[in-house]
């Protein structure tokens, strides 16, 4: 069974978002996180990006180092569609999860599903240090 000149020209913009979704997405990459550019926040907080765009499937994600000052949060709770992970590296940090704290330390990690409130910041007296990664609308 053959396909006609018009269902091949039908099919011709789902190809083309096809071969689009490949062109934008995130290229696999390594990283020494010291020589990445550090941005720097009003409250003390710094940031440094991994990856930012589209992954598999166009779907957006972004990557990032956070250290945060003692005391210090990169922002009040808030709530957005996409789901986002915390791992944490150094120091003492309370997540808190519809309106749930937990306090974790090096080796700790919390998930917030999308739509869920969500908020962390520096509950020790040093810096603390921990990977953020967002997948879905908003991360980028």
């Amino acid at each position: 069974m053959g396909i006609s000149r018009r269902q091949l020209c039908g099919l011709l913009p789902f190809l083309a978002l096809g071969l689009n979704a490949d062109e934008t997405r995130i290229s696999s990459k390594a990283a020494d996180f010291k020589e990445l550019p550090v941005e720097k926040a009003d409250n003390g907080a710094e940031f440094r990006r991994l990856v930012m765009g589209k992954g598999y499937n166009a779907v957006p994600m972004e990557i990032h180092e956070t250290i945060l000052p003692a005391g210090g949060a990169p922002h009040p709770a808030h709530r957005h569609p996409g789901d986002e992970l915390f791992f944490i590296m150094k120091g003492t940090v309370e997540v808190t999860i519809n309106g749930k704290s937990s306090k974790l330390g090096p080796g700790g990690a919390a998930y917030a599903a999308g739509g869920d409130e969500h908020g962390i910041r520096n509950a020790g007296n040093e810096p603390a240090q921990y990977f953020v990664a967002t997948i879905g609308p908003e991360a980028t």
